[in-house]
């Protein structure tokens, strides 16, 4: 069992090391998000983000034909919120996306 235990230990502290959010300040992050059909398709993506305990507010910053813009304040970095945004697949990085702050697509 000890060896078992500590080949559990050697996954575990990575694995934590990548998606804990440590005790930072809060960062207010910018996101582009593309793929919102309706306004149903809005509330389940409020619903969600606002839902992830790493997500300290949202806020609607902007809506153009293509996208809506989010203020999202978390103690995450932008790298690793972005992570953890997408780890679900409910959100994707938009990698076609040349606006400000970060673009990502609703998935649903």
């Amino acid at each position: 069992a000890g060896m078992a235990a500590a080949g559990l230990d050697a996954l575990a502290d990575p694995l934590a090391e990548r998606f804990a959010v440590l005790p930072r300040g809060l960062q207010r992050q910018a996101f582009a998000v593309a793929g919102l059909e309706d306004i149903a398709g809005y509330a389940r993506l409020m619903e969600y983000v606002t839902s992830l305990e790493f997500v300290e507010r949202v806020d609607v910053a902007g809506l153009d034909a293509q996208n809506l813009t989010l203020q999202v304040d978390s103690h995450a970095e932008l790298q690793q919120l972005i992570m953890l945004l997408t780890a679900e697949g409910r959100l994707r990085l938009d990698k076609k996306y040349r606006g400000a702050g970060t673009g990502l697509v609703w998935q649903g």
